[in-house]
């Protein structure tokens, strides 16, 4: 799968879907102002790292782990889904009208059934059994650590395996309080040059992520006026902004049901024409979400780190 296909069908479909009502009133946030929690984490020397920072540094962190007991480890590079629905409203919409969710991209032009799996477009558990054609997992190189295990002697493996993996999971003992964690499952030790996490962050994060489920309303309200935006732009059949790239998904997997075989090609018209949809789709979408729906959540976001921030003292009220 390419990576502008495994991005366009994981981030941009991703919608805020959070569980009862907030009585507090939002105002849009624009792009460029920060959110509270983010400044003051700025203000203190503390980065805000990526997912896929946080990645690569416990890969390194599993390397040095592995190397003090005696093994090698190979880092993984893999590389994490952007969060396309961060660009800038500019760039958003370029991405979109020139790859649409990424979704029939991934078919063309040579689309097949087995090719719409392997891509990610959809599940395996469409009406093929797929896993009599050997696909491989992912379509990355062979794990280099994979290889260094079969240089080992079976007690060697074992070993490995428990320094790696922990003796919780290297055995398969359903203990409740585990002692030995492995490399993968020990928390990294802070870096020397990366001031300490402040204290409040850690509560102020979980009273914003539980005040965030409570505000469905809000976001319900935010669905509505996206769906008007859509609507605006021809597209007056959502209610929900999931339920466009879904639309798409559902026009692939009709497709995928109307032939015999995995690995026969899928109806070129058809496919060719559901592209077509999904390009203008996704562009109404991006246009929609850049001008109401993220200034929206952005606002509902900031006003409750701001009072979660303001109850625990960490700012002036």
């Amino acid at each position: 799968m390419t990576p502008v296909a495994r991005i366009g069908s994981v981030t941009l479909i991703c919608a805020l879907l959070v569980g009862a009502c907030s009585s507090g009133e939002s105002s849009p946030v624009p792009e460029d102002q920060q959110m509270p929690i983010d400044a003051l984490l700025a203000g203190s020397g503390v980065a805000a790292a990526s997912a896929q920072d946080g990645f690569d540094r416990a890969e390194l962190y599993v390397k040095e782990c592995m190397a003090a007991q005696g093994f090698e480890y190979f880092p993984r590079t893999i590389a994490l889904d952007v969060d396309v629905d961060s660009l800038p409203a500019e760039e958003l919409q370029t991405f979109a009208a020139g790859h649409g969710y990424g979704l029939t991209e991934a078919l063309l032009p040579d689309g097949t059934a087995m090719r719409a799996v392997h891509a990610g477009v959809l599940p395996a558990f469409i009406e093929f059994d797929l896993s009599a054609l050997g696909l491989p997992e992912t379509d990355s190189e062979t794990d280099q650590n994979d290889l260094y295990l079969l240089t080992l002697n079976p007690d060697e493996q074992d070993a490995y395996q428990v320094a790696l993996e922990g003796r919780f999971l290297a055995n398969d003992e359903l203990n409740d309080e585990p002692t030995d964690l492995g490399c993968m499952g020990m928390e990294e030790a802070p870096s020397q040059d990366q001031p300490a996490t402040p204290a409040w962050l850690e509560e102020a994060s979980f009273l914003v992520e539980e005040r965030l489920q409570s505000a469905a309303g809000e976001f319900d309200q935010v669905e509505r006026r996206w769906a008007g935006c859509m609507a605006d732009h021809g597209f007056d059949e959502f209610s929900a902004r999931i339920d466009a790239p879904e639309s798409v998904r559902s026009g692939i997997l009709s497709l995928v049901t109307q032939v015999k075989h995995p690995e026969a090609a899928l109806d070129a018209t058809g496919l060719h024409k559901l592209h077509e949809y999904e390009m203008e789709l996704a562009a109404a979408d991006a246009a929609c979400y850049s001008a109401v729906y993220r200034p929206a959540v952005r606002g509902i976001e900031y006003r409750i780190q701001s009072e979660v921030l303001t109850e625990l003292g960490v700012i002036e009220g």
